[in-house]
């Protein structure tokens, strides 16, 4: 044998007594990788885990089928998936040692492992302890069975067998399955089981299940008619109940023969004998009793366009009277255990308002709610998803199918509801993803411009196409929806104001300016005005950008106002000269903050300074005398707020004086302005604010929702604060000027306790938002060495108090500051407290350990981070 033959054959037979020194490929998953793979989550409920078998691997509740398997030289396996949907994703495991193991997917990061024998939080279960109703033939509303558990261990499911694996009950509210058939798993999720609804889900995708009829016949004529001479949906018919032009009807007793159907409907004393013949599938006569017989059709997800005109316009109260909305309806195959609600924006808290109604276990609910005028509304969302407008005192019925999402509406105005049902309203990006979103929001002003036009001409012409289609549709629909994009439109560009550089005081360009007042507005707001959402976003950031436009210095108050209001007041007398001193010291004070704003060089600052000592030292040394001495520490911060707020309040009313002209909408924004000054200071209007409420609003119903508020807060501050002595004295510290001297004198005292403190203020609304959350984190943590601990920036002390009380926010572990401004100022720049709210978590020796910890909104981390340090 020649010498190159020979080295080949023993470099072959190496390779193969030895193992291939490259990757090798296998067709299974090694046995040592079967199970679960956990890793950390921040919260329970998150996925939290891998699921590995011979042949699949699990990513986010999905399971991924094995196509390729190869082995490196270190002992690490790469694997190649893909999904039931064709979705395709590789998958690293390395460092495998001792049940540990390092997971990396593709488009995600490393996830490090350790194998249990079964999913973390999940009670394994016998077949026989799953709940009885998981028994039952389900079906999606065809009649065919979709989902059926029998004896051993088997299920029926899309007309396939499959074996049970395994099944487990996971944080008491879902059941879990791996299911098999031949080579093929599946896991699946089963949650909201009732005896009238079950949720499957598997891989992502959601299906809706009801019971089997006892009579299967009903499937011939299961769902909803409508009349073809009107577009009126008239009846529906379903398992055990009729809908009968939106009044459901017990069904008594039904039969079938030959195509004809007999029902006897009974409601209270009421029966109604109903005889269906089907001509075809989506046609049929009913007769009623002994009535004529009606011809109808079998709807679609909604009704056909309508054919004739429609030429009314919204109800306008003009803020009259209020009146009571009634909304009944039936939601089919309904998976989810909580009520309809329905969101309204509220003209006067210039907020988002929830109503909710209570569905029962067959899926009707009833909803009422009071309105001021014809709204904009947001249906179910979250479930339905929905958009609509109502008008006070008006009631209908809505029917909604969660499995194909038919909408259909009978009652008042069904007309205009079931056109809005079938429309979808145009979004121009529904995917973007957050690094666009935030790409677009940096762009210069015009950019932003240019790209918001663009997409307003698409919303245009997305409803033309519409129209086009729907040549009779409503006036109403269109007056809705031209306004709707109009001021979407205008509202994005409004919020623009929030990208401005205050500090250079940065305007819009006059392009910009233009566009928004004399294209979109051009002084023509919707009527009524709560007709559409975004109208107030749009108004409210036009009379926020006028007051940014004058610049602070139109509201502000200088230290030098205490002198005025001191010498006013009678408790000093200023001099002749003291009183012309003042304004120079102001201008000189303006001058100085120009030049540091613009960074002037250290000589002008400095010749600056100079003027501005020598021009003002009759009023620089009086700020060092009493009694002027105690009135700035003890009483002008107060006193200086309400000022502010005078002035800053008094300026808005006269934009909006100047920018609205309609009288109606104008009493409508001023009213949100008081209620807003009540709800910012958590206190009753003062006397002069009184008057002013008095003076602008003139609607009696809007003053007095205003009245109603500052009642409720002049009570409030009658009260007693449980357990005071939460709140602590601090008038001892105000000359403290160490801030860690004074930050250990105000936390010492707690030494052994975990402190987890809040800064915050009564005019942050994120902050009194987190408040309400404070209770139940109390309430986890009972009876545990735990101190909350609040620093209260800028607030008057009456707002302070009426918050801690409307919050329940004192008790044994709760401490209160509201230190003097100086002190307050200091401890946050001391701590790097920038923003409000700020959570930090100090250990029982009084160490700063968390300098961003969890919100009270986050409980579960919270309490988890709390637990750990004591």
């Amino acid at each position: 044998m020649n010498t190159p033959l020979k080295t080949l054959l023993t470099a072959l037979i190496v390779l193969i007594l030895t193992g291939f020194c490259f990757a090798q490929t296998q067709k299974s998953i090694p046995d040592k990788l079967h199970g679960f793979w956990h890793f950390d989550v921040e919260e329970k409920g998150y996925w939290d885990g891998i699921l590995v078998g011979e042949n699949y691997v699990e990513f986010f509740y999905q399971l991924y089928s094995l196509t390729d398997i190869n082995q490196t030289p270190d002992g690490s396996f790469q694997f190649s998936l893909v999904s039931e949907g064709g979705e395709k994703k590789e998958v690293t495991i390395s460092n495998i040692d001792n049940n540990q193991a390092l997971f990396e997917f593709s488009g995600d990061g490393p996830k490090q492992c350790t194998l249990l024998d079964f999913p973390t939080d999940t009670k394994r279960l016998t077949f026989d302890e799953l709940p009885a109703p998981l028994f039952k033939k389900w079906t999606t509303g065809d009649g065919k069975i979709a989902f059926y558990l029998h004896e051993n261990n088997q299920l029926r499911y899309k007309n396939k067998n499959w074996e049970v694996i395994w099944a487990g009950y996971y944080l008491d509210k879902e059941y879990r399955m791996l299911i098999k058939n031949d080579d093929l798993y599946k896991l699946i999720y089963l949650n909201n089981i009732s005896e009238k609804s079950l949720r499957f889900v598997s891989n992502l995708q959601e299906e809706l299940y009801e019971p089997l009829a006892d009579n299967p016949e009903i499937y011939k004529i299961l769902g909803n008619w409508a009349d073809p001479y009107d577009n009126k949906w008239r009846f529906g018919f379903f398992e055990d109940f009729v809908i009968f032009d939106g009044e459901v009807y017990p069904c008594k007793s039904f039969d079938y023969k030959r195509n004809k159907f007999r029902f006897v409907l009974e409601k209270g004393n009421e029966q109604i004998n109903l005889q269906l013949a089907l001509s075809d599938s989506s046609n049929c006569k009913v007769t009623l009793n002994e009535s004529e017989p009606i011809t109808l059709f079998k709807c679609g997800k909604t009704l056909p366009a309508y054919t004739t005109a429609d030429t009314r316009k919204f109800k306008d109260t003009g803020f009259s009277k209020a009146d009571t909305v009634t909304i009944r309806g039936y939601l089919r195959h309904n998976p989810f255990d909580k009520p309809f609600s329905v969101t309204i924006h509220d003209p006067i808290k210039d907020d988002q308002v929830e109503f909710y109604g209570d569905v029962d276990e067959n899926g009707f609910f009833t909803l009422k709610f009071s309105l001021l005028n014809t709204t904009q509304v947001f249906l179910d969302w979250g479930r339905m998803t929905k958009m609509d407008v109502v008008e006070p005192g008006e009631s209908y019925f809505l029917f909604y199918d969660l499995n194909n999402k038919q909408h259909l509406i009978a009652g008042d105005n069904e007309r205009f509801h079931n056109e809005f049902a079938s429309y979808d309203v145009y979004y121009s990006n529904p995917r973007m993803t957050r690094e666009e979103y935030e790409r677009i929001q940096k762009l210069p002003q015009l950019e932003y411009l240019e790209i918001q036009k663009k997409e307003l001409k698409d919303s245009y012409t997305h409803l033309d196409n519409f129209i086009e289609n729907n040549p009779a549709v409503s006036d109403r629909f269109k007056y809705f929806y031209k306004n709707y994009y109009r001021f979407q439109t205008g509202g994005n560009l409004m919020q623009r104001f929030f990208t401005l550089d205050r500090r250079a005081e940065e305007k819009f360009p006059e392009t910009f300016l233009s566009y928004v007042n004399d294209t979109l507005y051009q002084n023509n707001p919707p009527q009524p005005c709560t007709l559409v959402r975004d109208f107030f976003t749009f108004t409210r950031d036009r009379i926020n950008y006028e007051q940014y436009k004058l610049g602070r210095n139109s509201w502000s108050i200088k230290q030098t106002d205490a002198l005025y209001y001191m010498d006013e007041k009678g408790l000093i007398t200023l001099t002749e000269e003291q009183k012309i001193a003042i304004p120079e010291l102001n201008k000189q004070l303006d001058t100085l903050i120009a030049l540091s704003r613009a960074k002037a060089d250290s000589l002008q600052l400095a010749a600056a300074f100079e003027k501005y000592n020598s021009v003002g030292k009759p009023i620089i040394e009086l700020f060092e005398k009493e009694p002027v001495k105690s009135f700035l520490a003890n009483d002008w911060r107060d006193i200086a707020s309400e000022m502010i707020d005078s002035k800053r309040y008094k300026s808005m009313l006269e934009i909006c004086d100047q920018l609205i002209t309609d009288a109606i909408i104008k009493d409508v924004f001023e009213a949100q302005l008081f209620y807003q000054y009540i709800d910012h200071q958590r206190s009753a209007l003062p006397e002069y604010m009184k008057t002013m409420l008095n003076e602008c609003v003139t609607n009696d119903l809007l003053k007095a929702d205003i009245n109603k508020q500052d009642q409720y807060y002049n009570d409030l501050g009658k009260q007693d604060i449980l357990y005071v002595e939460s709140l602590k004295n601090t008038d001892h510290l105000k000359d403290a000027s160490d801030a860690d001297s004074l930050f250990a004198a105000l936390t010492s005292p707690y030494r052994g306790k975990v402190i987890y403190i809040d800064f915050w203020g009564s005019w942050c609304g994120p902050c009194k938002d987190q408040m309400r959350y404070v209770r139940e984190v109390k309430e986890a943590l009972k009876d545990k060495d735990v101190i909350f601990m609040y620093f209260a920036n800028g607030s008057p002390e009456q707002a302070w108090k009426n918050i801690i009380k409307e919050n329940h926010l004192s008790g044994e572990n709760a401490v209160h500051y509201r230190l003097p401004e100086q002190q307050q100022s200091m401890l946050e720049r001391r701590l790097s407290v920038n923003s409000f709210p700020t959570y930090i978590l100090m250990d029982t020796e009084g160490n700063i350990v968390n300098m961003k910890a969890p919100r009270p909104q986050q409980k579960e981390q919270l309490v988890k981070e709390i637990s750990q340090l004591l």
